[in-house]
């Protein structure tokens, strides 16, 4: 199998999570840059550069893993989709509050946190991996 045909099938198994992981694999990398480029915007920063900059790099592996996870069909994946969005919520609430951001950030991790509770229906139904 080539990449292509694995992404399409990873979608056709999991058709709810697979798009949004990447996107904020993406967006953290994204924050980095910006919070790197533009040291003006740390000042919404309610913790420390350092502090906020480790999170970033550290959600996107996980979210990469889980996306690696999801390819494999592996059942922790769905799981993992959902913890990391939780825990990146807390933190962030520590970080921006207050802040309209969270808003956004709410709502993009409630789609993550529904689709990957679909997708572990669908594994638990499907008989997935381990």
């Amino acid at each position: 199998m080539n990449l292509n045909s694995d992404l399409l099938a990873m979608y056709r198994h999991f058709r709810f999570v697979s798009p949004q992981l990447p996107l904020n694999v993406v967006f953290d990398v994204i924050a980095i840059a910006i919070w790197v480029t533009m040291p003006a915007t740390r000042t919404w920063l309610n913790l420390g550069f350092e502090i906020v900059s480790l999170e970033a790099p550290v959600a996107a592996a996980l979210f990469a893993l889980t996306l690696i996870g999801l390819l494999r069909r592996q059942k922790w994946a769905p799981s993992l989709a959902i913890a990391v969005p939780i825990a990146q919520r807390i933190f962030g609430t520590f970080v921006f509050f207050p802040s309209p951001a969270i808003v956004i950030t709410l709502a993009w991790s409630l789609l993550i946190i529904y689709s990957a509770y679909i997708d572990m229906k669908t594994i638990s139904g499907a008989g997935g991996g381990t």
